[in-house]
C-alpha cells in the first residue's frame, strides 16, 4: 500500500543508464497504472573538461582528471527543471 495510488501523476527520476545498460521506460506495479521513469542527466552541459588543468576537488576528479559529478543536488535540480519544462500543466502540486 502506498499513497501513490491517490496521485494523478507519479514519476521516478533515475540516474542515466551506463553505456550498454538499458532501463525500462515504465515501472509496473500490480493494480496501478504504469509509472514513468525519467532519466535525469547528472552532468551540466557547460561543464567542459580541460586536459591541461589539475582538478583538486575529490568529488569531481580522479587522479587529477575531471570526471562527472554525481551529486544528489544536481539530480534534484534537474528533476525540477524537467518538471518545469514538461509537466507544469499536468498537476496542481509537486513533491
Amino acid at each position: 500500500q502506498t499513497w501513490g495510488k491517490r496521485c494523478d501523476v507519479i514519476k521516478f527520476f533515475i540516474d542515466p543508464a551506463e553505456e550498454g545498460e538499458e532501463f525500462p521506460k515504465y515501472f509496473e506495479v500490480e493494480g496501478a497504472p504504469p509509472i514513468e521513469m525519467v532519466q535525469v542527466p547528472l552532468v551540466r552541459k557547460n561543464d567542459k573538461m580541460k586536459k591541461d588543468k589539475v582538478y583538486r576537488a575529490k568529488s569531481c576528479s580522479s587522479n587529477g582528471q575531471k570526471i562527472a559529478c554525481r551529486h544528489i543536488w544536481e539530480k534534484v535540480w534537474r528533476s525540477w527543471v524537467y518538471i518545469a519544462d514538461n509537466d507544469l500543466d499536468k498537476a496542481d502540486f509537486f513533491f
